[in-house]
C-alpha cells in the first residue's frame, strides 16, 4: 500500500477482504472520525478506460444520499489501487440477523412484515442507485448491515470495477463456496455470489438494474424461509438450479400465528409465491422492471395480510360473543325451567 496517498488517515487494522479487495479501518486524523476505506487493486488493468470509469462510478457514489445506503465520502488512487473512503458503521449483517431470529423464535426466518420492510427500504436505495446510472451488482444479506445504533438497514459493498464479460461462463480463478465467495471482477469472470446471483449474470452478460432486483427477491425468499431457494450442496448444483429450476414457494411456517385462519395461509403463500415467480423471472423483460414495482407487489401483500387478520379477529370475535350469548340464554332457560318446577 502506498501510504503516501493515505496521508490524511490512520490506518488501524483490516476489517473484511473480499473478491472486490480489502477493508481497512481508519481515522481521518483531521476529523478525528473513523472511515472504512476500500481497497482496490488496478494495476492489471490497462484499459485507462476501464479505470477511468471505475473512478467515475466511485465519484458518483459519493453523491449518493439516502438513509439505507452506506455514505461515501470520496476516492483517492495511485497507478496500482484505487480507494474508496465511506462512512464507517457498527453492527452485524443480515445474514447473521436471520441466523438469531432462527434460534430464537419459531419461524423459518426473519418475520414476514420485517422481510418486507427491509426489502421497502432496499428497493428504494436501489432505485437511488439506477436512476443514477449505478447497479449494485452483488445484492445478498451479506451486504445488508443492521447498524448498531439505530436498527436501520444500510446497502453496502457496491461492486466499483465492472470489468466487461464475455458470453462464456468461467469461474476458474475463484474460491468457490456457496455463499462465502464473492466472484472477482477481471474480464471473464462472473460478477457477483452465488445463490443471489441473476441467471444473465451467470451467462456472462451484462448486469443491469433487473439483475439487482432478482437478487433482492433471492434474498427476500432467504430471510423469510431461512435458506436461499437455490442452494444445492456443491456449486455445480446451485448454479444449475439459478439457470433452470423455478424457485419453489416459501415454507408455509412463515404464517407461524393462530390469528389468521390455516385457508387464507394457504392463499397468501401462494400469491406470494406467485411475486416471487414474477421477480426471479429467467427472462429478465418477464420480471418486475423496476425495484420499486417490486416493492408495491410486496407491500399490496402486506395490506392484504394485515385485512385477513383483521377479518378473522373479527369473525373469531363474532363467534366468542355468539357463543357467550347462547350460554347466558341456556342459563336462563334452565333458570326458568327450575322455577316452574318449582313453583
Amino acid at each position: 500500500m502506498d501510504t503516501r496517498i493515505l496521508k490524511d488517515y490512520i490506518v488501524e487494522n483490516e476489517i473484511g477482504e473480499g473478491g472486490y479487495g480489502r477493508i481497512l479501518k481508519a481515522k481521518n486524523i483531521a476529523e478525528n472520525k473513523y472511515y472504512a476505506i476500500k481497497v482496490m487493486p488496478i494495476e492489471g488493468a490497462k484499459d485507462d478506460l476501464i479505470v477511468g470509469r471505475a473512478k467515475k462510478e466511485a465519484a458518483a457514489l459519493s453523491e449518493l444520499n439516502h438513509s439505507n445506503i452506506v455514505k461515501v465520502k470520496g476516492f483517492l488512487s495511485n497507478p496500482s489501487e484505487l480507494y474508496i473512503i465511506m462512512e464507517y458503521i457498527t453492527g452485524h449483517d443480515l445474514d447473521t440477523e436471520i441466523e438469531i431470529r432462527k434460534k430464537n423464535t419459531n419461524l423459518p426466518g426473519i418475520d414476514i412484515d420485517l422481510a418486507i420492510d427491509i426489502t421497502l427500504n432496499i428497493s428504494s436505495a436501489l432505485a437511488l442507485c439506477h436512476e443514477k446510472g449505478i447497479i449494485h451488482r452483488d445484492i445478498k444479506p451479506a451486504n445488508l448491515i443492521f447498524t448498531e445504533t439505530t436498527s436501520n438497514i444500510m446497502l453496502i459493498d457496491f461492486g466499483i470495477i465492472k470489468w466487461q464479460p464475455n458470453s462464456d461462463l468461467f469461474v476458474n480463478n475463484a474460491k468457490i463456496t456457496n455463499r462465502g465467495l464473492d466472484m472477482t471482477t477481471k474480464k471473464g469472470e462472473i460478477i457477483g455470489t452465488p445463490c443471489y446471483i441473476s441467471p444473465e449474470q451467470l451467462k456472462g452478460k451484462e448486469a443491469s438494474a433487473l439483475s439487482d432486483t432478482y437478487s433482492l427477491a433471492i434474498s427476500f425468499y432467504h430471510m423469510i424461509a431461512g435458506t436461499p431457494p437455490f442452494d444445492g450442496e456443491i456449486i455445480i448444483d446451485t448454479l444449475h438450479s439459478i439457470l433452470h429450476d423455478k424457485i419453489s414457494p416459501p415454507p408455509i411456517g412463515i404464517f407461524n400465528t393462530t390469528n389468521i385462519s390455516k385457508r387464507s395461509k394457504i392463499e397468501l403463500n401462494q400469491l406470494l409465491h406467485k411475486i416471487l415467480l414474477k421477480a426471479t423471472n429467467k427472462d429478465p423483460s418477464k420480471r418486475y422492471q423496476d425495484p420499486i414495482s417490486f416493492a408495491k407487489a410486496l407491500k399490496e401483500f402486506k395490506a392484504l395480510k394485515k385485512r385477513k387478520i383483521e377479518m378473522y379477529l373479527k369473525r373469531k370475535r363474532k363467534s366468542s360473543s355468539f357463543k357467550f350469548s347462547l350460554f347466558i340464554f341456556i342459563l336462563l332457560v334452565i333458570a326458568i325451567c327450575i322455577y316452574i318446577f318449582f313453583r
